[in-house]
């Protein structure tokens, strides 16, 4: 438990130094609000995490990711065309295929407690993006879908 709550001291701490929020400012949100600012702190949260998952990956692979010039074009100017390039490279769909088990991995527990406390983290904030998502395009279907995750 004390780990727990050094980690989110720590997170604080980074978010508050990164420039993403303002102490005053990451009090009220933590208090619940500010949610706009909250949701803005989760994505960006959302994002590093996301980026420390895939550098682990790409560490423990030795994965060279020049040798994927469709993932860098993907990454660097997302739209549907070169979804559909990375899509059609089967070295491509292996690697994500891998990243996925990976995924699965830290899921169970194998990179740890916090590794998996923070993949849990990352599935909470997506359920939660998604719902919001929903709410505002008034999606019915994905907004019982995400009450259920919930």
């Amino acid at each position: 438990m004390i780990h727990l709550l050094f980690t989110a001291h720590a997170t604080q701490t980074h978010i508050i130094q990164s420039g993403i929020c303002a102490s005053g400012s990451l009090e009220q949100v933590m208090n619940g609000k500010h949610f706009k600012r909250a949701l803005r702190i989760h994505q960006q949260v959302l994002a590093a995490v996301g980026r420390l998952l895939l550098h682990v990956f790409v560490d423990r692979n030795e994965i060279d990711i020049s040798s994927f010039p469709e993932l860098s074009s993907l990454a660097e100017h997302p739209d549907t065309s070169k979804v559909n390039d990375a899509n059609g490279n089967a070295a491509v769909l292996t690697v994500m295929t891998d990243y996925t088990e990976f995924l699965e991995k830290v899921r169970n527990g194998d990179l740890g407690k916090t590794a998996q406390l923070w993949l849990q983290y990352r599935d909470c904030v997506w359920t939660m993006l998604h719902f919001v998502q929903a709410v505002k395009t008034n999606y019915v279907k994905l907004c019982i879908q995400s009450l259920r995750q919930l």
